[in-house]
């Protein structure tokens, strides 16, 4: 554990010095947010997608309630659903997320959820 937790200080000592405080971004004009808001804010829109997992569990759980859906679909909907709600926040961070920290956050509540 103190391993751990000295190599990553040292990780974030070193892409500090190199890049600054990456958490400083300029704040993007409408026009820009209107073309692409996952790029624009990747964080919020994972946080934002990340619910619309949530909610498909829920829907998925009523309609096993009501035994519209056979438990053996549902299983399988439950598993495709906890799978894609771990890749998409991994995807959005390893792909558009440049803050780490940002990043450490949607990637917990993707775990999390």
């Amino acid at each position: 554990m103190i391993i751990l937790v000295v190599s990553n200080f040292r990780l974030t000592l070193d892409t500090f010095k190199r890049h600054g405080f990456v958490l400083l971004k300029s704040i993007p004009s409408t026009d820009e947010l209107k073309e692409d808001p996952l790029r624009e804010f990747p964080a919020f829109s994972g946080m934002l997608l990340m619910n619309v997992f949530l909610l498909a569990a829920f829907f998925l759980e009523k309609l096993l309630a009501k035994k519209i859906l056979p438990e053996r679909a549902g299983l399988l909907l439950h598993f495709l659903n906890a799978a894609v709600s771990l890749i998409v926040p991994t995807y959005i961070v390893w792909v558009f997320q440049p803050s780490p920290l940002l990043g450490v956050m949607l990637l917990m509540t993707g775990v999390t959820m």
